[in-house]
């Protein structure tokens, strides 16, 4: 039988999912399970007389030819880790506990790279490097990381820049979605980007004087404090 992906240290759950579909497919359960397994001799005479029960030689067969085409599924670092296993149901339980001991230290590895990250560049791509990280999480298995862990980080990341814009966010009674907080960042990134190039270009009191009472009437100052700042501070120097 083709097997279309092989074992290696990074993708235990793309192929224990191939694999299992496979064995739920031709019905061999009972082999990575291991109860099935009959004694080889079913009287003492038989044991006596090296007769071996019948029922037991047709499973062991059954079950090399299943551990012959799994080892087959496997490259090569991961063979040597089976070397000595005799059956089917052996072998699973070896992957299991290698696999297991792996995830763990990955998902650690993994969120601690999630909180490392810090938006030092455009909110785009702080956005999509968040997602790679959480991406590989979920890869991995980590069935506790969710939506709201998902947004901790995303907010976490960017509380130097957006910290009164983040406070009003998190103080909201109804939970954002991951997408609704990206959009939001991102606008407030657009925003931030628009009004610095308006002041940048904005000399005389009276049109300082107007944009400021704009922006604090759309409390737009309340979510933007580094611009409050400049503002006061071109205010201050126009008014010299």
């Amino acid at each position: 039988m083709l097997i279309a992906i092989k074992l290696d240290d990074d993708n235990f759950l793309i192929w224990e999912q191939h694999i299992l579909a496979t064995i739920r497919g031709l019905k061999f359960d009972k082999f990575v399970r291991g109860d099935a397994i009959l004694p080889c001799f079913s009287i003492k005479e038989n044991e006596i007389a090296k007769a071996e029960n019948l029922e037991y030689i047709n499973y062991v067969q059954q079950d090399q030819l299943f551990v012959a085409w799994l080892l087959a599924s496997m490259f090569s670092p991961i063979l040597t880790k089976m070397v000595g296993l005799k059956f089917a149901h052996q072998i699973w339980k070896r992957l299991e506990v290698y696999y297991a001991a792996c995830t763990l230290a990955v998902i650690k590895k993994l969120k601690l790279q999630l909180r490392m990250i810090k938006k030092d560049k455009g909110i785009n791509e702080y956005l999509l490097e968040i997602k790679k990280t959480v991406d590989s999480l979920l890869a991995v298995g980590s069935s506790i990381f969710g939506d709201q862990d998902h947004i901790d980080a995303i907010l976490d990341g960017c509380l130097d820049d957006f910290d009164d814009f983040v406070t009003s966010i998190t103080s909201r009674l109804d939970p954002y979605t991951v997408d609704e907080i990206k959009a939001l960042l991102l606008t407030q990134e657009r925003n931030i980007l628009s009004l610095t190039s308006i002041l940048s270009g904005t000399k005389s009191l009276k049109e300082l004087s107007k944009l400021f009472i704009y922006l604090h009437n759309f409390k737009l100052l309340t979510y933007l404090p580094n611009l409050s700042l400049v503002l006061n501070l071109k205010l201050f120097e126009a008014n010299s």
